[in-house]
């Protein structure tokens, strides 16, 4: 810790210094937008938060028995490709340019454009639902999580993700290359776990449980961050949630 001080210290210090004063121009682009600048390269890399959510969402979803899946906010169709091992899938996403990355990769699945707070669906027509990672761009969850709530059967197995309140409070937002090539960011709503829990009531959803998975080492050292920032990185982050798992049943 207090090695940590001595550092801040030296560049508040030296707080005219070009190197600590850079001005770094970023835009917000809506989720539609930001997404289709991302769509081709969003599966590169590591991503920490697709790393720690993945697999648990995967075990969720192997307990449920054979019958008809939705991916909304499907993206790329990574848990698509997951669900349609066993199931009839579909997968729903506002950007066009993910789908056909999903479409290439889960060729048994059926996907279409559409919109969290208006899916395409009847009433209880699905068995099984995930909404992975894509509340969060929504300034308001409850339309949304009462359309999944929807067409979904009574008894139905639906499993919610999202990027840790925690760590949307310090990291923020969702950085993406901008439509000109440089970078912008998709904003990701800060949440109270009361928010979750209003619009699970209000769309008669029970909680199963909540699972927090832990931050994994990725975040501190790879990327950006880590090769500038690991250290940093680590001291903001060690210890601390990095998604929010919800696994709910329809009433």
């Amino acid at each position: 810790m207090d090695a940590r001080i001595d550092e801040i210290k030296k560049v508040v210090a030296a707080i005219d210094d070009p190197r600590n004063a850079a001005g770094l121009s970023v835009s917000e682009l809506d989720p539609r937008t930001g997404y289709a600048a991302s769509a081709a390269v969003y599966d590169e890399g590591r991503n920490p938060l697709i790393e720690a959510e993945h697999p648990v969402v995967e075990q969720l979803l192997d307990e449920v028995a054979a019958g008809r899946a939705l991916d909304a906010a499907c993206g790329t169709g990574r848990h698509a490709k997951h669900l349609a091992r066993r199931h009839e899938t579909y997968g729903i996403d506002a950007s066009p340019e993910m789908l056909a990355v999903a479409k290439a990769a889960v060729p048994n699945a059926t996907f279409q454009t559409g919109d969290l707070e208006h899916l395409p669906f009847d009433d209880d027509f699905f068995d099984v639902a995930v909404c992975a990672l894509a509340l969060c761009h929504l300034r308001d969850l409850t339309t949304a999580v009462r359309e999944i709530a929807r067409v979904c059967r009574p008894g139905a197995k639906i499993v919610l993700t999202d990027p840790h309140p925690t760590g949307v409070s310090i990291i923020s937002h969702l950085f993406v290359p901008d439509t000109d090539g440089r970078l912008g960011f998709v904003r990701n709503y800060t949440r109270k776990v009361g928010d979750y829990l209003r619009a699970f009531d209000a769309a008669g959803l029970r909680i199963v449980q909540c699972i927090e998975p832990p931050t994994p080492e990725s975040a501190f050292t790879g990327g950006i961050a880590g090769k500038f920032l690991a250290e940093a990185m680590r001291q903001a982050l060690e210890g601390l949630p990095q998604a929010i798992i919800w696994e709910l049943e329809k009433n």
